[in-house]
């Protein structure tokens, strides 16, 4: 099912969402043009964006085009962005960092010091497994943590 979509000038649409007279979807017009990641909760209520560039940041919206968004944290603007299946939390990357943000008590916790490439969330939602090179290290590593 396909819950969301970014067009070929980056401009993010949701499902769900609002709709002009014209059937035609009104774009989540904050993201703007930002150099980001973009993903919609597992539950379709929220859309969270890793933003890069010079105003990095963690910013999180209801699932419509009139919502206002909310930065969670200045720390983003990395290549990973990864919802646990309940919508609890998610996993984010910035420039050297996985951290792990928890949307609806605003926290953002660091869990790793380094490059992450990939992670996954287990079926329990607090395990996540994830490829990472610590600083000094020479090769990257599989990692798991358990979270709250």
């Amino acid at each position: 099912e396909q819950i969301g979509w970014q067009d070929d000038d980056g401009v993010v649409y949701t499902v769900g969402g609002v709709y002009q007279d014209d059937g035609e979807p009104i774009p989540v017009s904050w993201l703007g043009d930002a150099d980001s990641l973009v993903a919609i909760s597992p539950d379709h209520s929220m859309v969270i964006a890793n933003i890069a560039g010079e105003e990095p940041g963690l910013w999180l919206s209801d699932n419509n085009s009139e919502a206002q968004p909310a930065v969670i944290t200045t720390q983003a603007g990395g290549k990973v962005l990864a919802w646990a299946a309940n919508s609890s939390k998610l996993a984010f990357t910035d420039a050297g960092n996985l951290l792990i943000a928890y949307p609806a008590e605003k926290l953002v916790v660091e869990v790793f010091s380094g490059n992450v490439t990939s992670v996954c969330w287990a079926e329990d939602n607090n395990t996540l497994v994830f490829s990472g090179q610590a600083a000094g290290e020479d090769y990257a590593k599989i990692y798991s943590v358990v979270l709250p």
